[in-house]
């Protein structure tokens, strides 16, 4: 005789089953989010002071434009105020 159709017998067993290969798989999800912290946090003039602005040319030849704090600042390239 087969595990199937389930019976009031084994259908405890079926659910202890499958729950017993889905919890390895989701465990190191779940362990993983205990392991994250806030560790840190920039808020206003910390936020742009936590970069290490540089005026550079692009080493890949790409489109990017590296710029330095104050052309960031004056064209509005990154923002901080006093809550952000």
């Amino acid at each position: 005789p087969g595990r199937f159709p389930p019976s009031p017998e084994n259908e405890g067993t079926n659910h202890q089953q499958l729950l017993s290969l889905f919890t390895p798989l989701a465990s190191p999800v779940f362990s993983a989010i205990r392991w994250y912290q806030v560790q840190e946090t920039s808020i206003g003039d910390a936020f742009v002071d936590g970069f290490e602005h540089e005026d550079f040319e692009d080493p890949t030849h790409g489109r990017a434009n590296y710029v330095d704090e104050c052309t960031a600042l004056e064209k509005k390239l990154t923002y901080a105020g006093k809550h952000t």
